[in-house]
């Protein structure tokens, strides 16, 4: 009988030491995409993006990705230089500095759209990585358009 309560006292303490161990995923919440949170940005501007990023192991990374939206991801975003080679816009930067070894943070960028990106949908997606090797994503559509003439 006392090797019975031995057995549940320790599996009693497993079960709590399990429950503290929780993995927390970093979180991204309150994002605004493009201005007004429209999900757009003119070719040649700018992408204005805002997020408030909690990490409860701390932040070590953010990394952000664009690419076309488009089937064959070579269509609407290629530019074809004159030796003929064809460049594909997209986004692939990770962002650490002020960011890096916070638990909360304001991400706030400005991402400049050349003006050789083409118009359509677009994939973006925001990964942030903790110190422990957690990660919490974001992921949403956006349109590039063609600048309106003044």
């Amino acid at each position: 009988m006392k090797a019975l309560k031995i057995y549940v006292v320790l599996l009693l303490a497993v079960i709590g030491t399990m429950a503290c161990e929780k993995n927390e995923l970093p979180e991204i919440t309150e994002v605004e995409i493009g201005h007004n949170n429209s999900r757009k940005a003119e070719i040649g501007g700018d992408l204005h993006i805002n997020a408030l990023i909690t990490a409860v192991h701390k932040i070590a990374s953010i990394r952000l990705v664009i690419h076309s939206d488009e089937e064959d991801h070579h269509h609407a975003s290629q530019i074809e230089h004159a030796s003929g080679v064809k460049e594909e816009w997209e986004v692939n930067t990770t962002f650490t500095g002020v960011y890096a070894n916070v638990k909360n943070t304001t991400f706030h960028e400005d991402i400049d759209i050349p003006s050789h990106a083409g118009p359509g949908p677009y994939h973006l997606q925001l990964f942030v990585t903790d110190l422990e090797g957690n990660q919490g994503m974001f992921e949403t559509e956006i349109e590039l358009i063609t600048p309106l003439a003044d």
